[in-house]
């Protein structure tokens, strides 16, 4: 997939529906559906609820004898949750997803944003093993450095 350099402009990408963002949820917390799976199927199947049906089958010619999905009803309780908890989720299609982070060849199939989306847009470094630091991350220097101007971002 040839993706646009970093400066180029793009034309906007269609919202993702809510029956859309759970089937995508689902497909990605099936077993043997994970980020490059899932794409395959919603690339070749035009759309989350079509990959979810060809899984099972795909699954099957792999030799895997027993299989299944996970449930609607999981996928839900895990949006929902994350809506009640002010967050929103957002795929790689989304308009809202980070362009620089599409760009690369393994981005997360989606993120969990609490907070000001617009940050996504603004040059920001992540921390990453931090937990493991020896320094807690409020006195990291680097850490602080970014803290002041509001451009550390992170994930677990």
């Amino acid at each position: 997939m040839t993706r646009p350099p970093s400066g180029a402009q793009t034309s906007p990408r269609p919202r993702i529906s809510e029956e859309d963002r759970i089937a995508r949820l689902q497909l990605l917390r099936s077993p043997r559906g994970g980020p490059a799976t899932s794409k395959r199927l919603m690339a070749a199947h035009g759309s989350a609820a079509e990959a979810l049906k060809a899984l099972p089958d795909l699954v099957r010619r792999k030799g895997v004898k027993s299989h299944q999905l996970c449930s609607e009803h999981i996928a839900q309780r895990e949006y929902f949750s994350g809506k009640k908890n002010g967050s929103d989720l957002i795929f790689e299609h989304d308009s809202s997803y980070p362009r620089l982070l599409a760009e690369i060849s393994d981005a997360p199939p989606f993120l969990w944003v609490l907070g000001n989306q617009d940050q996504l847009t603004r040059p920001c470094v992540a921390i990453v093993g931090a937990r493991i630091s020896e320094q807690p991350i409020g006195f990291h220097p680097t850490a602080r450095f970014f803290l002041k101007r509001n451009r550390l971002t992170s994930g677990l």
